[in-house]
């Protein structure tokens, strides 16, 4: 029987099996990958940990426990989003950004833009009627969903060197 690591899909690795639980040793179990989160030996430790302390008894919890919890992001921010990508869909056409290299400067100045404009307390964008906060949202999300891809122009400048102090 071989397990996958819920957040990179890696065959795990068995590390211990010394852990108490209410339902008998815990199997502890590291994903192999340096880079993942659940590298850590007692990652899914601490998973099975929480999966215990909480309510219920079902075995997805630890599964559930080890994924983004979603159920802590606002959702007023989704509605804004929604918002700015329906308006972004009318001017430029749904999904546009998967279809075409967007480069970062452009989208990270119109989110500074925004971001800008709510600062000197101007709440709705003139020209649709959208808040501010949630273009600059948007335009976030836009780099967050190419960056790392093909679609993705790289055009930030040279990382400044760092200094001593």
């Amino acid at each position: 029987m071989s397990f996958r690591c819920v957040l990179c899909s890696n065959e795990l690795e068995l590390c211990a099996t010394d852990v108490p639980t209410r339902a008998g040793p815990l199997m502890r179990w590291r994903c192999p990958n340096v880079n993942c989160v659940a590298h850590k030996p007692d990652f899914y430790a601490q998973q099975q940990q929480a999966a215990d302390d909480y309510p219920d008894n079902n075995p997805k919890t630890v599964h559930g426990l080890a994924k983004a919890p979603l159920h802590l992001v606002p959702t007023r921010i989704l509605y804004w989003l929604a918002e700015a990508f329906g308006n972004g869909a009318k001017k430029y056409g749904p999904f546009n950004w998967r279809e075409k290299k967007i480069s970062a400067s452009i989208y990270y100045a119109a989110a500074m833009r925004h971001l800008t404009a709510w600062y000197e307390r101007e709440d709705l964008a003139e020209d649709s009627g959208v808040h501010h906060l949630a273009h600059a949202a948007a335009c976030l999300a836009m780099i967050a969903d190419t960056e790392g891809t093909e679609l993705f122009n790289d055009d930030r400048p040279p990382k400044r060197p760092t200094r001593s102090v």
